[in-house]
């Protein structure tokens, strides 16, 4: 669309960059704040478990490292003590 066209609409060059400053790049900003990564905290793995009387945590093996360790045990890449202490320990 040539100068003819755009006067013929009543749209000048500035007032096609105050369009563009007032509609489009506020719209642009909002869409890109939803879309952008949230920050979230890390989420432990456990069971809340009655003792005296009170509830408490106790932190349990995440059930996909479970099935990560007994894959590397079955392939013989770590050996069935080691795999019976990381069960221990978590």
């Amino acid at each position: 669309m040539g100068r003819r066209g755009r006067m013929a609409l009543g749209v000048s060059a500035v007032g096609g960059r105050r369009w563009f400053l007032c509609c489009v790049m506020p719209i642009a900003l909002v869409v890109g704040a939803l879309c952008a990564p949230q920050r979230l905290g890390a989420v432990e793995t456990g069971k809340l478990i009655e003792k005296d009387g009170t509830y408490v945590f106790v932190e349990s093996l995440d059930p996909a490292l479970k099935l990560l360790l007994e894959r590397s045990l079955k392939q013989g890449l770590i050996t069935e003590e080691e795999y019976q202490r990381v069960l221990k320990e978590s």
